[in-house]
């Protein structure tokens, strides 16, 4: 699948996180910038983003990892009180 935009990967809901990772970081590397372009990244499949856009979609990845272990944490205190 060819993704348009980082976010697109983030909502993948096929992917694990750690696979997402690892391709916005790819395409996030410094050997994907756009010549005379350092802002701009273009990914494998030609498509390009903001180094902005990337690092944003990272963040929102780090988010859904803390919410996760948020739940997990609520569900064993919940489990461990009953």
């Amino acid at each position: 699948m060819i993704y348009h935009h980082p976010r697109e990967i983030v909502a993948d809901p096929e992917l694990t996180i750690a696979r997402k990772r690892a391709m916005l970081s790819r395409w996030l590397s410094d050997s994907n910038a756009i010549p005379n372009s350092p802002q701009w990244r273009r990914s494998p499949y030609g498509v390009s983003a903001t180094v902005e856009d990337l690092r944003k979609a990272l963040d929102r990845l780090d988010e859904m990892v803390e919410a996760i272990a948020l739940t997990e944490l609520a569900r064993q205190s919940a489990a461990s009180a009953a």
